[in-house]
């Protein structure tokens, strides 16, 4: 973090006489960019897991289901779900798959909700 460190280097130069404030003042810094990187990090490791498909874990999740609205099937694994590839064909054209009454239930990998809808997202 550049601007804590010119704020320790522009107190290291000044009249700052007290080094044992100027110790703890140095440690304080150290300490709060310590946790703004680690901050960082967690919240990259989240961003990153919630868009994994739930299936397979190793691919990005394009497929978004409602009505729980969870974004979690990719494109490869959405013909694990869906009755028959003549569905999966549909979908990646209309971008859309509507489970119709009297039609065998999908179930969200998340949460397993019913799903009424398959929405591709770009």
């Amino acid at each position: 973090f550049p601007v804590l460190e010119r704020l320790l280097n522009e107190m290291k130069s000044s009249s700052v006489v007290n080094k044992q404030l100027t110790s703890a003042l140095a440690r304080r810094l150290l300490s709060i960019a310590a946790g703004a990187t680690s901050e960082v990090e967690i919240d990259m490791k989240e961003v990153n897991l919630a868009d994994v498909c739930k299936k397979c874990e190793a691919k990005s999740a394009t497929l978004r289901c409602q009505p729980c609205n969870h974004l979690c099937i990719c494109s490869a694994c959405v013909s694990q779900v869906l009755p028959s590839e003549e569905d999966v064909d549909k979908l990646m054209t209309v971008k859309l798959h509507m489970v119709l009454p009297g039609q065998s239930p999908i179930y969200c990998p998340d949460c397993k909700q019913a799903v009424m809808v398959i929405s591709l997202v770009e």
